[in-house]
């Protein structure tokens, strides 16, 4: 059995047909679901949220994630150990250890970008690792991974989602001079909401719209605001095509009647419900400073073309990158938090002194800042054509609609936020999404 579980691991998507796909899942994922599921919840509570990061796992004000994550792949390696050898050849491959050696050389670098920050170092290059593996797992040859791979990818974004918002809820209202921003893994959002329309889960669909509009009202961040009007959208297509199946059942009569009488119930109570909204976001200047405030900045950017207060400092980190463009152009080596508020690459003397000048500002920071331009290129081509290369593939318009907001969404968090490689939770979520959105779901039959 251990030899055919091995065997099976290595059959390409090609060859693959639903009906012995199933049985093979089954080989590999055992009779322990009910264990990997608890294994996965903790990872995503504790390994990937701020009740593991800024609690229980937070020792000396740093946080140190790998006892548990080495407990975790132990008690998986022992209990599963085919499963677990499927994954580690899918994982050992000459692009990951090239990449490895690379980000290993980074880090190196960096040390000497920040004066020795150890700390400061490893944190960004175990985020990247944790990315990359993400990644790698959600894009495996190997179907039968990969079908795993994004089963486990889905609890652990989904928990990790959960602990964050479990988080706020316990910690309550921020005190004078503390931030009102919450941080969540956004992009993961993305991940469960796309997950789940591909697979029309439409109960967990819901629920993840839910969530991202939870996200949304209590972070205070604006692109959140966004991305959760984007989910709701791309949800549409999902409802659209359950209302118009051939044959109806009677779960979809009733998932249809749920709809029409939320829909009627926002009609009648949506002023009462906005106001409470608008009072409760207005009752602050700080919380209001943060969401209607840039909103408006947004539709008037949109409508004038003029950058509004809090904006101007993204204008600046383009000015000064096209000051100094030479300098973006080879690697600085790792380390983010030793040059907050000295922004800027090893290669120029000139830095952006500015306060709170850093590299998660934005995705594209990150990499001219660290990566540098021509190796931010080689890195970022091949998960790109990918993307483009499914994206263009899908012939469906209810597959297609969604899977274009998808994209979008992405793309509006990467530009906004560059903390996927400074935030354990980002790290997992942005390399899950996007692997996951670059190439098909075994549990779909390819779709």
């Amino acid at each position: 059995m251990l030899a055919q579980n091995e065997a099976s691991s290595r059959i390409p998507v090609s060859q693959l047909h639903a009906g012995n796909f199933v049985s093979k899942r089954r080989q590999l994922l055992g009779s322990r679901k009910e264990l990997n599921c608890a294994l996965l919840a903790g990872l995503g509570l504790l390994a990937a949220s701020p009740i593991g990061y800024q609690v229980i796992l937070n020792f000396g004000g740093n946080f140190y994630p790998e006892p548990l994550i080495a407990t975790v792949l132990t008690v998986f390696a022992l209990t599963q150990p085919a499963a677990w050898r499927a994954v580690l050849r899918s994982l050992s491959s000459p692009s990951t250890a090239t990449l490895f050696v690379g980000l290993t050389l980074l880090a190196a670098e960096g040390l000497i970008f920040t004066d020795g920050d150890v700390i400061a170092v490893y944190a960004d290059f175990r985020c990247i690792l944790i990315l990359v593996a993400a990644l790698q797992l959600a894009t495996s040859r190997m179907v039968q991974v990969r079908y795993y791979a994004i089963n486990a990818l889905f609890l652990i974004v989904l928990f990790s989602v959960i602990g964050h918002a479990l988080f706020y809820l316990l910690r309550g209202a921020p005190g004078p001079g503390e931030s009102i921003k919450a941080v969540y893994p956004t992009i993961g959002l993305i991940f469960l909401a796309a997950v789940a329309q591909r697979r029309r889960w439409f109960t967990l669909h819901a629920v993840v719209i839910g969530l991202s509009v939870f996200v949304a009202i209590t972070s205070f961040y604006r692109s959140n605001m966004i991305v959760a009007a984007l989910l709701a959208l791309a949800f549409l297509p999902a409802l659209a095509r359950r209302m118009h199946a051939p044959r109806p059942s009677l779960s979809n009569l009733g998932f249809v009647c749920a709809s029409i009488l939320c829909a009627v119930f926002l009609w009648i109570y949506f002023p009462d419900i906005s106001d409470k909204i608008f009072g409760f976001l207005s009752a602050d200047e700080r919380r209001y400073g943060q969401t209607i405030g840039k909103l408006n900045n947004l539709f008037e950017f949109f409508r004038t073309g003029e950058v509004g207060g809090g904006d101007d400092s993204r204008v600046e980190y383009l000015n000064f990158i096209g000051d100094h463009f030479e300098a973006f152009l080879l690697p600085s080596g790792l380390g983010y938090r030793a040059i907050i508020g000295n922004w800027g690459p090893i290669w120029s003397s000139t830095k952006m002194n500015n306060l709170g000048a850093n590299s998660i500002d934005g995705f594209h920071l990150y990499m001219l800042a660290h990566f540098g331009l021509f190796l931010s290129i080689a890195l970022i081509m091949q998960p790109a054509i990918r993307l483009a290369r499914y994206t263009a593939q899908i012939s469906s318009s209810f597959d297609a609609v969604p899977q274009l907001i998808y994209v979008l969404a992405l793309l509006l968090s990467m530009v906004i936020s560059g903390n996927t490689f400074s935030i354990v939770s980002s790290a997992v979520a942005f390399g899950a999404c996007l692997g996951y959105l670059g190439s098909k779901d075994p549990a779909t039959n390819g779709g």
